[in-house]
């Protein structure tokens, strides 16, 4: 049990006691034994000359010897010092050492009878033999590695300074017992009591001094703990470090030591609470993967400016924002690659906008922007707009991805606060959703700010996808065929489109509904009721004779999907339908996914006799090794391109561009979307194509073809 009055008291008290028992035990030894002194004092005086010259002789050899590795580990730094010679210089160092070390011993029982202690001096050999092993491991690793040499050589460095302190404290202690000796052999014994009498007085005197000095000394290096203290607790922020403690830790004594090797240690245990608490609100409040801000923090910012927007009048905004087809990206290029865009993302936003909002990922793909300032109600909406617009800018640029250029776009949903006196930041957070969601349907640019319609519209859609499932169900969807002619009007093939016939509203354009579909995975069972239906038809007309082709368009979700085979192959199957007669057609952007899982999708489909249709090539991620790596046969032109002709010169190089290659890879060509007879006259120059539009028929119930045929 620890007695901190007794161990403090005994830290101050024994350097005095120390000195006035060495004083007590001298007088008493010399009362004791002066006519013994006196015969054996040359006998004494000259071994322990003896000693303390072979101890001094030791210390000097030791000493040479470490700046002799010394100067040898700076050659070895410097590159002067080649594997052969560290090795010579290693043997030359065991055989010194071992020399020293066997002095050392034959000298210890002279060391013992000269009157040194023997705790003293085994730990003295304790120090040599540290330092003996450290030596040892620098000069055997200063060829290999002169770095790690050097932290061997520096520990030893320390070492050898507590062993020439500890040789010179028993060379000290040595010599002042060969003095004292010296002193009683010449004493006579009739001076010896007076001389014992003034030696005492002289040691009380001189432990009264000690005692008086190391307290001082203690007492100063307490108030430098106690000034430390005082420091840390008055500062808000804490210290890096603490340098005069350390000093003191290293320097003090045993008791100094342990007081700053505590208060060094609560230190620490402070920086690792403020570390622990940094981290944890690191996790609570940023996201993992970017290091912005997420949701929790940017809901708690978010209130701070409701507030402070509620008391100037001023408006703030958030703005949503949705990355499209991550989940193409990730199946595509692999989780790691849709997280590395994740990333850089949040980095191009942080870049461009930070001086003007808080960017935050709140999940998924899904990021928001915190506008704190937009300006007065009126100045609000136009000020959001022209920083959606620019947000919209940021992403014409592509992001590099696994050595290849990715373009990505986003969709942005805005809401403006404060919109009345009492809301909070989940309600402004859920105006952003309700105009995300909004945006997502529009055709151009996908961006919107709230309004009260939105919800309206928002409760709206929910209510037309339950009823689409209800139709699906319910077999209120109609099969629509658009024909496909030759230059010469003759219909070979039809493409399938999809209608929705409910029994109060009548028939529901497919724009309303599929849009709808498409951000679900509503619009996998749509295109598994267009494709039964499709066959079924396209086994009627098989049956009658007729050699029309049928086109079926395919999502990137369904076909996406791993039963995409075997939903295809069971549906041709039940039909009974020659599959020969089946087109599929499908969009560039599912080839941003992995090609080779496409290709292999193709591929079993197509042994099978199914063919494949690029529908609306031009528009997507069009890239010449999609075509001839795919096995297709057939290359659709987007309306696009053609509803500029014959005027607009551009678009008749683009659609130039594009049948030139078609025909180079001999695929079959297919242009939608002609409407006017110039549009046909100036197709009809470039090639023999298969046209479709209005100008040769709108869509028409599929029954109305099949009687027709």
């Amino acid at each position: 049990m620890n007695r901190p009055v007794f161990t403090t008291l005994f830290l101050f008290l024994f350097p005095a006691l120390l000195v006035a028992g060495v004083v007590a035990g001298l007088n008493f030894v010399s009362l004791q034994y002066v006519s013994e002194q006196q015969s054996q004092g040359a006998k004494i005086i000259q071994r322990g000359l003896h000693v303390l010259d072979a101890a001094i002789t030791q210390m000097v050899q030791v000493g040479l010897l470490h700046d002799t590795v010394s100067r040898q580990l700076l050659g070895a730094s410097a590159g002067d010092i080649d594997e052969p010679t560290a090795y010579l210089l290693h043997v030359k160092v065991v055989d010194q050492l071992a020399l020293i070390e066997q002095q050392s011993k034959a000298l210890y029982p002279e060391m013992i009878d000269a009157g040194l202690s023997g705790e003293q001096l085994q730990v003295w050999f304790a120090q040599f033999s540290k330092y003996r092993q450290l030596v040892l491991m620098a000069t055997d690793i200063v060829a290999i590695d002169p770095r790690v040499a050097g932290r061997y050589i520096n520990q030893a460095q320390t070492v050898f300074f507590d062993f020439s302190a500890q040789t010179f404290s028993l060379t000290s202690q040595l010599s002042d017992l060969l003095e004292n000796r010296v002193v009683s052999s010449q004493n006579n014994i009739q001076h010896q009591f007076h001389n014992t009498y003034w030696v005492l007085a002289l040691g009380i005197i001189i432990a009264l001094l000690v005692a008086f000095f190391v307290s001082r000394y203690l007492s100063g290096q307490l108030h430098a703990l106690l000034v430390e203290m005082r420091l840390l607790a008055a500062q808000n922020t804490l210290p890096a470090t603490l340098p005069k403690v350390e000093a003191l830790k290293e320097s003090s004594s045993f008791e100094i030591r342990r007081l700053a090797s505590s208060m060094l240690s609560f230190h620490q245990a402070m920086k690792d609470r403020d570390m622990q608490q940094a981290r944890a609100y690191q996790l609570a409040f940023h996201d993992h993967l970017t290091g912005l801000p997420n949701r929790a923090r940017l809901l708690q910012v978010t209130d701070e400016v409701l507030i402070e927007r509620f008391q100037d009048g001023d408006r703030g905004g958030v703005i949503k924002l949705n990355i499209n087809c991550l989940k193409v990206i990730n199946d595509g290029l692999g989780y790691d690659q849709g997280n590395q865009l994740l990333v850089q993302v949040g980095e191009r936003l942080s870049r461009a906008i930070s001086n003007k909002a808080i960017v935050a990922r709140s999940g998924g793909d899904e990021f928001v922007l915190l506008v704190q300032n937009i300006g007065s109600e009126a100045e609000a909406d136009d000020d959001l707009t022209a920083m959606m617009r620019h947000i919209h800018r940021l992403f014409d640029v592509p992001f590099q991805l696994k050595e290849q250029n990715v373009f990505i776009t986003v969709v942005l949903g805005a809401a403006i606060f404060p919109m009345h006196g009492h809301e909070e930041s989940e309600e402004t957070f859920t105006h952003a959703m309700i105009a995300l969601h909004a945006a997502k349907a529009l055709n151009t640019e996908q961006s919107l700010i709230y309004h009260p319609d939105l919800e309206d519209a928002a409760r709206s859609r929910v209510r037309i996808e339950s009823e689409l499932r209800q139709a699906i169900a319910n077999n209120h969807l109609v099969l629509y065929f658009q024909p496909q002619v030759t230059a010469a009007g003759e219909m070979i093939s039809v493409e399938t489109l999809v209608r929705w016939r409910d029994p109060e509203k009548g028939l529901i354009p497919p724009g309303l509904f599929i849009p709808m579909a498409e951000q679900s995975d509503l619009i996998i069972e749509v295109d598994r009721w267009v494709l039964t239906e499709a066959c079924r038809a396209l086994k009627q007309l098989q049956d009658a004779g007729s050699l029309l082709h049928v086109s079926v368009n395919i999502s990137g979700k369904h076909f996406a999907k791993d039963f995409f085979i075997t939903s295809v192959m069971d549906i041709v199957s039940a039909s009974g339908v020659n599959p020969n007669g089946l087109m599929l057609e499908v969009t560039e952007g599912i080839f941003i996914a992995d090609l080779t899982a496409v290709v292999t999708k193709m591929e079993q489909l197509r042994k099978q006799g199914i063919r494949f249709s690029i529908d609306d090539f031009g528009t997507g991620y069009s890239s010449l090794q999609y075509l001839k790596r795919l096995p297709i046969q057939e290359l659709k032109i987007d309306k696009s391109f053609i509803d500029g002709l014959p005027s607009d010169l551009e678009d008749i190089a683009l659609v130039k561009t594009i049948v030139g290659i078609a025909q180079n890879l001999e695929l079959l060509i297919v242009i939608e979307g002609v409407e006017t007879l110039a549009q046909v006259e100036l197709l009809n120059t470039m090639g023999d194509f298969v046209m479709q539009g209005y100008y040769y028929a709108k869509p028409q119930p599929a029954e109305e073809i099949i009687q027709k045929v």
